[in-house]
C-alpha cells in the first residue's frame, strides 16, 4: 500500500512538470488495503489515464495486480492475476499499446520463477498469457512499438550459478519473434527497455565486471522484423557496484540513461549518441538519492525521480537542463516527506 502511495506521487509530479517550471500536489491515492501491496510500474493510456501494476498478497502467496485510474486518481477498474499452480505472480513492468491494451511482465513461479508475459484487452479481460522460457528467468521492463508488436528485456538462468541479460520480441499474438542472450561469461540483467524512431532496441542493466556489478548499455540493429544485430554492448568499468535502471530518447536521437552507484547511495545522468560513443556524465544532484525513471520534456528537460534515503525513504523528482553540451543545471528539486511511509 505505501509505495502505490509513491507512484501516484510521481504521477502528479510528470504530469504537472512536463511544460512547468512549478507544481502543485493535485491529488495523492491510496489503493489496497489488509494484504501488502507493491507497485512496480506504471504508464499512460491514450488517454493519459494513468494505469498501475505490481503484486498484491492475500495472506497465502501473491498475484500481479494491475489498477486503471482516471485523471482524477479514481479507480475505474481492476485486476489480479493468477497462473495455475504457480505460487506467486509478479509483475515488474507495464506497456499500453496503441490500441489501449495494457501488457505486463514479470515472473510466475512455481519451483522457480519463469519469465512471464500477460496482455489485457478492454481494460481487465485477459487476451492472452504465456510463459516463455522453461528455466528460470524474470521479466523486468517492457514496450510496445506502433504495429503492436512487445519487447520484453529481464534475465535468464542458462546455468545453476549464472543469470544473463535476455531481451525478446513477440508479435501481438503473444507469439516470439527473435530473442537473444548477453554473450558473455558474466552475470548480466536487463532492467530497461526502449526503442527508438529506427525501430532499434535499446537495453540498460548491469553486468559483472570481475566481482564488481556495472552498468551495461545494448543496443541492437534492427534487420527485418525479426532479425536484429547487436551493435554494441557498453559495460562500464567502476570499482563500486552500479547498475542502469531507465533510459530515454531526446528528439536527436541521443541516449539518457540512468546510472545509480549503491555504496555512495547516488546517481547520475549519461547521456550517449545512437553509436555509443560521445558519453557525459552529470554529476549527482545530491547525495543519498537513488534514480527510479526518468523522461524528458517538451524543452528538453530532464526529468528523474527515485528515493532519498534520509531518516526515511522520502520521494524525490528533480528537473535539469539538458545534458549534451551544458552541464544539467538543476531548474527545480522536491523532495516529498511521508513520515515513516516509503
Amino acid at each position: 500500500m505505501k509505495k502505490l502511495l509513491v507512484i501516484s506521487v510521481i504521477l502528479l509530479f510528470f504530469s504537472i512538470s512536463l511544460n512547468a517550471n512549478a507544481f502543485s500536489i493535485q491529488w495523492t491515492k491510496m489503493i489496497g488495503g489488509g494484504y501488502p501491496h507493491y507497485s512496480t510500474d506504471i504508464a499512460l493510456d491514450t488517454l493519459g489515464q494513468p494505469i498501475v501494476t505490481g503484486y498484491s498478497s492475500n495472506g497465502d502467496d501473491y498475484a500481479m495486480f494491475t489498477v486503471g485510474l482516471d485523471t482524477s486518481g479514481d479507480s475505474l477498474w481492476s485486476t489480479a492475476f493468477e497462473w495455475n499452480n504457480s505460487r506467486d505472480e509478479h509483475s515488474h513492468g507495464i506497456t499500453v499499446d496503441n490500441n489501449n491494451n495494457v501488457i505486463l511482465t514479470g515472473y510466475v513461479k512455481g519451483a522457480y520463477p519463469v519469465f512471464a508475459v500477460v496482455k489485457y484487452k478492454n481494460n481487465n479481460v485477459i487476451d492472452w498469457a504465456d510463459t516463455l522460457f522453461a528455466v528460470k528467468s524474470e521479466g523486468s521492463k517492457i514496450t510496445t512499438d506502433d504495429s503492436g508488436n512487445i519487447y520484453a528485456t529481464g534475465d535468464i538462468w542458462l546455468t545453476d550459478t549464472t543469470d544473463y541479460c535476455v531481451t525478446v520480441k513477440l508479435n501481438s499474438s503473444g507469439n516470439v519473434i527473435w530473442a537473444d542472450t548477453l554473450d558473455s561469461s558474466m552475470t548480466s540483467n536487463g532492467l530497461a527497455i526502449a526503442l527508438d524512431d529506427s525501430g532499434d532496441i535499446y537495453v540498460s542493466g548491469y553486468a559483472y565486471r570481475d566481482t564488481v556489478k556495472n552498468y551495461l548499455l545494448m543496443k541492437y540493429h534492427k534487420i527485418s522484423s525479426s532479425s536484429y544485430s547487436l551493435s554494441y554492448a557498453k559495460i562500464g568499468n567502476d570499482t563500486t557496484d552500479n547498475y542502469s535502471n531507465a533510459l530515454t530518447f531526446n528528439a536527436y536521437g541521443n541516449i539518457f540513461m540512468l546510472h545509480n552507484f549503491e555504496a555512495d547511495t547516488s546517481y547520475y545522468i549519461k547521456a550517449i549518441n545512437p553509436s555509443g560513443g560521445g558519453e557525459y556524465s552529470s554529476s549527482p544532484a545530491f547525495y543519498k538519492e537513488i534514480g527510479n525513471d526518468l523522461a524528458i520534456d517538451s524543452s528538453g528537460g530532464l526529468l528523474v525521480t527515485g528515493l532519498y534515503y534520509g531518516s526515511y525513504k522520502d520521494i524525490f523528482t528533480i528537473k535539469r537542463d539538458t545534458l549534451l553540451s551544458a552541464t544539467g543545471a538543476i531548474q527545480w528539486h522536491i523532495t516529498t516527506i511521508h513520515g515513516d511511509r516509503e
